[in-house]
């Protein structure tokens, strides 16, 4: 029996998520987010971090992917007890996928005031320290990472990045057309 899970705490939620159709390049992100919007309308659950071993191999071939995230409980009342929030989560996931995670857990609670996580006895499907903070260059520990700044880049960057290329690219065909375009002066002979 888990114990309760008071307002404030950050728990520590890992499973493992089902693709049920080719969603492509960087869908488990794209997954994850649309989770952690259901996850704050109906649950008042925020993810703070998450990180996951989906990608391109993981939708193409349908396994699934490893998702951990570092939810904070913001509703004011808090949970009965961890199981509460897995269904919470289990719920979410099937909302925006489908089916249900295949295995999940609650490792880690980190209850207001305390200065660590504690462990509830519960089997971890993924590291708790790995992984990126969404939207951001740094890993779960906040230090920065190249990788986590190139993985955030090319999976939630590419469209607004994409859309600056195209637009420089734009402005400096325009620029060598105009540029060969004006007619030249010619310079007078001395």
């Amino acid at each position: 029996m888990s114990s309760a899970v008071p307002s404030g705490s950050i728990v520590t939620y890992t499973g493992h998520w089902p693709h049920t159709e080719f969603l492509g390049f960087g869908s488990a992100d794209r997954v994850i987010s649309d989770v952690s919007n259901e996850l704050i309308s109906r649950f008042q659950l925020y993810t703070k971090t998450s990180s996951n071993s989906g990608g391109f191999v993981a939708a193409a071939t349908g396994t699934g992917f490893d998702v951990t995230l570092q939810l904070e409980v913001d509703n004011g009342l808090g949970y009965g007890s961890s199981d509460d929030i897995i269904s919470a989560v289990r719920s979410a996931v099937q909302s925006v996928l489908g089916d249900y995670p295949s295995s999940d857990s609650i490792p880690y609670i980190q209850v207001p005031g305390a200065s660590s996580p504690r462990p509830t006895g519960e089997p971890s499907q993924t590291p708790a320290s790995a992984g990126c903070i969404a939207g951001s260059s740094n890993d779960t520990s906040g230090a920065f990472s190249l990788s986590c700044w190139f993985k955030n880049l090319t999976t939630t960057g590419f469209a607004s990045v994409g859309v600056l290329a195209v637009l420089a690219i734009l402005g400096i065909g325009i620029f060598i057309f105009a540029y060969n375009e004006v007619p030249r002066i010619p310079r007078r002979a001395a």
